[in-house]
């Protein structure tokens, strides 16, 4: 699990790559040790016809020699037992993406960064970048997710075909299908939906509102590297879906972010102060929005950025941070990142022995990671 990043682009749409293909020149290649998935004997275009005949979703893994993480991934995930018997109904493409049938269609998709994986169906339509190396846990989890909306939206397309348009079934097949990643899917829905709502105030239309803020913000940036943020906010304000809210207010946290460095750098420091403050805040009403999901990575951030701003603390964002990482460590209790947040949250709230300690379990459950041993030297220099 990463943590909510703070770079000065995050603000901004992000393209999603995706993208199938042969196995490489030879389709039994590494097969013995590219784990015990039931791989798909054959070319991409055979791969994706067998999945249209069935029914079936594509799952493809994009592979290179070279790549470390990638032999994790056969090692760790590919060959455990949970997640083989959960692909035995995918169709399981796998891709030597420097391979003379792998490069080029690596290249057609956008694929740079290996592994890569991704969910899509036969039609184009589902094209979910799953991520790089996933334990098995989050692998199972995605993939379940996945499958889940897919479900969803093809059974609420049967119901609109069956039983005729209601605003609840459009904005259902409109949420799962962008939850499948069909942006184009989901935009066909929105005509649909203002029939059915003149008043614009269902989720669809709400965001499709919400996305035309982000946009004269991202023009801005392109123009001259401004943010305005003040129109977000307004919007923001009188926002009633949570979903939106919570996307928003991540987007502020970053955006309030990159300005305060800007400051910083600018020699201006109790602007950036001003700045780092909003931030903050920002990330708090995030937080309060957060979806089950996401509460252990959220409030691992809210928890890790209250550490790095703990000169510049009250002691409501000191109690926040504590309440945060303790939610997230009841979410995940092993999590290395989640534990040296609430060791850092723990340590505002004056509990420097337990700080201390669960820092000690998150080096022992990520012992090469020099970041984790960095962490108990400021803590143990900041006990005294």
């Amino acid at each position: 699990m990463k943590l909510l990043a703070t770079a000065a682009l995050l603000f901004l749409p992000v393209a999603a790559t995706a993208g199938p293909s042969a196995r490489g020149d030879t389709p039994a290649a590494k097969e013995s040790t590219h784990g015990k998935l039931p791989w798909f004997k054959g070319g991409f275009d055979e791969a994706m016809q067998a999945a249209k005949a069935k029914g079936q979703v594509v799952f493809v893994d994009f592979w290179t020699d070279w790549c470390g993480w990638c032999k994790r991934l056969d090692k760790d995930t590919f060959s455990n037992d949970a997640v083989v018997a959960e692909m035995q109904d995918v169709v399981c493409v796998s891709v030597d993406a420097e391979s003379g049938a792998g490069a080029p269609v690596a290249k057609r998709y956008g694929v740079t960064g290996f592994p890569a994986i991704f969910l899509l169906d036969p039609s184009g339509s589902l094209k979910v970048q799953l991520g790089g190396y996933l334990k098995p846990q989050d692998f199972l989890a995605k993939v379940r997710e996945v499958k889940r909306a897919r479900a969803r939206a093809r059974d609420l397309a049967a119901e609109l075909a069956s039983a005729g348009e209601t605003l609840e079934r459009r904005v259902g097949l409109y949420s799962a299908l962008r939850e499948l990643g069909d942006e184009a899917g989901a935009r066909e829905q929105v005509a649909a939906i203002e029939k059915l709502d003149p008043e614009k105030r269902s989720l669809p239309l709400r965001q499709a509102a919400f996305e035309q803020v982000i946009a004269r913000i991202n023009e801005g940036w392109t123009r001259d590297q401004s943010l305005d943020t003040a129109e977000l906010e307004a919007f923001l304000a009188a926002e009633a879906h949570a979903e939106i809210r919570f996307d928003g207010w991540q987007r502020m946290f970053n955006m309030r972010s990159h300005l305060a460095q800007v400051q910083d750098r600018g020699g201006n420091p109790d602007r950036a102060k001003e700045l780092r403050a909003g931030a903050r805040e920002a990330l708090a009403r995030a937080y309060a929005d957060a979806p089950a999901a996401r509460v252990a990575e959220v409030g691992a951030t809210v928890a890790g950025i209250a550490w790095r701003d703990r000169q510049e603390l009250g002691e409501g964002e000191k109690a926040l941070a504590l309440t945060a990482a303790e939610k997230a460590h009841e979410a995940a209790p092993e999590n290395p990142e989640v534990l040296a947040a609430l060791a850092g949250a723990l340590h505002l709230a004056g509990r420097k022995q337990d700080a201390l300690a669960k820092m000690q379990r998150a080096i022992e459950l990520d012992p090469k990671n020099r970041a984790w041993t960095l962490r108990l030297a400021e803590l143990q220099q900041a006990s005294g």
